[in-house]
């Protein structure tokens, strides 16, 4: 049965995401695959978004693109400096390669020699490159040093007093590529990160003058109906898959961006929906053992009470003391100036001022979450939606669209509020205009 639009349907009928909505693209994925199995389904699914998200957005060769799922995210902070700053690419592109310019002679395509009608392109001159192909139909042609750079999150689950390692992150999502137009040529490097024999020449032809040509080609797998990989192509979900375990990073040394961001799992606020997701959810067969809807509630309510992952095995997870400001107009007291860090490694990251700035981007949680404690109580305190109303629960429903907390009785607030917002944080939270 095919799932409900529940995003373009909130998209055109309300106003709810009326502040993005010239950054918002839904890609409605259709279901043409040859079993209901979850896990094969999400793989296929992720493959046909990458590749369609990069046609809709018409990706430039260079753009950064970003994939994970929604409990997965970047840190502004992060994402801002490598808009900003060069010099780290190289950490998934590598240094040096690429093709050469279809516009110097003898340059030939494994992709256009192999697929296009054209007779400049098929002639008896003009035999396809014959390109060696992995078990799976990918071309063995190296583009990138890495297919992305992961973001090191830590993993959260219920909200963010609840963490699988208080000491480091250990999941390596989302990921980070950049989009590479070459490999839609479909010619061997100039030079590679890996060694590699490319020495198949064409006459001259510019297929980039060819109004049929497709820049995206690079980025297509030909089989998308089962998770067999038994076409040919570029496997886009490996973007995501392109990543070590937390056992591994000292030993494989892969490149990181060290926390990078926040994996929020099951951030959802009442039993109810949590259940929904459950539901919803590729790992839907952990519950299936529990028959009544309400035994498997108290399994899930009875896991967060014990700081246990909500699928597989009972592991318990570790307290955490998320940070939140001490001044809502100030913010988080950021120091990402480099002569700071530069002082900071001389003198072996000892002093006072390193630890609080480390601490602070340990315990740090979204900007939209500390700005909007009340409507996100329950992930800064995990009491709220189990044992402490939510405010949707406290105000009447007619009242939900034109509610402005600041006009909230202080009885009302207090009892909305987390604990752990200074008294300074909410006075300036509610005199804002």
């Amino acid at each position: 049965m095919a799932k409900p639009l529940f995003f373009t349907r909130t998209l055109l009928e309300t106003n709810r995401y009326d502040k993005y909505k010239d950054k918002l693209i839904p890609l409605p994925i259709v279901n043409t695959f040859d079993n209901n199995e979850g896990f094969p389904k999400e793989n296929i699914s992720r493959r046909l978004l990458i590749e369609n998200g990069l046609r809709s957005v018409q990706a430039r060769h260079g753009d950064i693109f970003i994939h994970g799922d929604l409990d997965e995210m970047p840190k502004s902070h992060i994402l801002f400096r490598l808009k900003k700053c060069g010099g780290w690419e190289h950490l998934q592109a590598g240094i040096g390669g690429g093709p050469k310019s279809f516009k110097e002679e003898n340059v030939k395509s494994y992709l256009v020699n192999n697929e296009n009608n054209n007779k400049d392109y098929n002639d008896s001159n003009n035999e396809p490159i014959d390109v060696e192909l992995t078990s799976d139909g990918r071309y063995k042609v190296d583009y990138d040093k890495e297919i992305s750079v992961s973001f090191l999150s830590y993993h959260y689950e219920y909200s963010f007093n609840i963490v699988k390692d208080s000491s480091m992150g250990t999941l390596c999502h989302p990921n980070l590529a950049i989009f590479d137009a070459r490999r839609s040529l479909g010619q061997f490097p100039e030079r590679t990160n890996r060694k590699t024999e490319d020495i198949v020449k064409r006459e001259h032809v510019d297929i980039l003058s060819d109004p049929n040509f497709d820049p995206y080609k690079g980025y297509t797998y030909s089989e998308n109906k089962n998770e067999k990989k038994n076409g040919k192509g570029f496997i886009t979900e490996n973007i995501r898959f392109n990543y070590v375990k937390d056992s591994d990073y000292e030993r494989l040394r892969k490149d990181l961006f060290w926390n990078g961001g926040w994996h929020m799992s099951s951030f959802l606020p009442t039993i109810d929906i949590i259940y929904n997701k459950v539901s919803s959810y590729s790992h839907f067969t952990c519950f299936r053992y529990y028959i009544f809807e309400s035994i498997k509630k108290k399994v899930i309510a009875y896991r967060i009470k014990k700081h246990a992952y909500i699928f597989g095995d009972f592991e318990r997870y570790e307290d955490n003391y998320p940070m939140v400001p001490r001044s809502y107009n100030d913010g988080y007291p950021y120091n990402f100036n480099n002569k700071f860090w530069d002082e900071l490694i001389k003198n072996n990251a000892t002093s006072q001022d390193y630890k609080d700035q480390l601490n602070l981007l340990k315990y740090e949680v979204p900007t939209h979450v500390w700005k909007n404690p009340i409507c996100y109580n329950y992930m800064l305190d995990r009491d709220f939606g189990i044992k402490k109303k939510l405010w949707w629960q406290i105000i009447p429903k007619v009242e939900w669209k034109t509610i402005n907390f600041n006009h909230l009785n202080s009885e009302v607030i207090d009892k909305l509020i987390p604990a752990n917002i200074t008294e300074e944080f909410k006075n300036q939270m509610l005199n804002q205009n």
